[in-house]
């Protein structure tokens, strides 16, 4: 058998979909996409948590991250390595270059929200700056739910990927407050869970279920929601107005967002 128990055998292609099938509900799919690339996801979590090892990494291993569950997320089928590796490869400087711009400012967030809550009891304008701060935050969320995938779907330069994360991350307003809905009730289910272990073994258990918890699927599992989520937002923004602008001009129809994200020229 090749590969490990058929985990690891790059050479052999998924299940195709027929063009002919309908069109099942989202929350039906989702669940039919992540059981059948279950072991899919575990290989890639794997590799994602390796290639992070060394920090200035987790860029570039992002970028291969949310390039094959893209893929995931369209049902196209991905060989994990293969297009983990070559996504790396094409995208490697981007990838950093973006990695530490969300860095710098995701620090800046932290110390920001950190200065203004003490200052908040004392001064009414100190408050205010703490809640502009919050809604900017969770802005910059929104905006990293789409940046990867952009990142190995258009070639755009630094200031267009984060002028389109900034453009989708208003007009993806509810698919955006769904990812985090998700994000929270995952959470909310894991502290309890993990409270639960807390009483019946100890600390022991509880650092040995987080680790295997974050070695086997949590990377993967949570780049699939944002992917699987906010993809649909890209498709129906970016790369729907793209295909339609070769179609006659009889054909087209009259979606004026098309003009906002006219600067996607290449489609990956």
């Amino acid at each position: 058998m090749p590969g490990f128990f058929g985990m690891f055998d790059y050479t052999k292609p998924g299940k195709g979909v027929d063009k002919d099938q309908p069109e099942k509900r989202s929350f039906s799919l989702f669940f039919e996409v992540f059981t059948r690339r279950f072991w899919k996801l575990l290989t890639l979590n794997l590799i994602f948590f390796v290639c992070c090892i060394p920090v200035v990494t987790i860029g570039p291993a992002l970028a291969g991250l949310f390039y094959v569950l893209r893929n995931f997320s369209r049902r196209q089928h991905a060989f994990v390595w293969m297009d983990f590796k070559d996504a790396v490869k094409t995208n490697w400087k981007k990838a950093t270059a973006v990695f530490f711009i969300n860095s710098a400012v995701w620090l800046a967030l932290f110390f920001a929200l950190y200065f203004y809550w003490a200052m908040s009891a004392e001064s009414v304008i100190m408050t205010v700056a703490l809640a502009i701060t919050f809604a900017f935050a969770f802005l910059f969320a929104f905006m990293n739910f789409y940046l990867y995938t952009m990142l190995v779907t258009f070639d755009l330069s630094l200031k267009k990927l984060y002028k389109n994360a900034f453009l989708l991350s208003f007009l993806g307003l509810l698919k955006n407050f769904l990812t985090l809905l998700v994000f929270g009730v995952l959470g909310a289910l894991l502290v309890i869970g993990l409270l639960y272990l807390w009483t019946i073994g100890g600390m022991a258990l509880v650092l040995f279920a987080l680790t295997v918890l974050g070695i086997s699927c949590l990377f993967s599992f949570s780049g699939y929601v944002i992917s699987f989520i906010t993809y649909p937002v890209i498709k129906k923004y970016l790369i729907t107005p793209f295909y339609d602008s070769d179609r006659p001009q009889s054909e087209q129809g009259s979606d004026e967002v098309e003009a906002i994200f006219e600067d996607n020229r290449k489609i990956r």
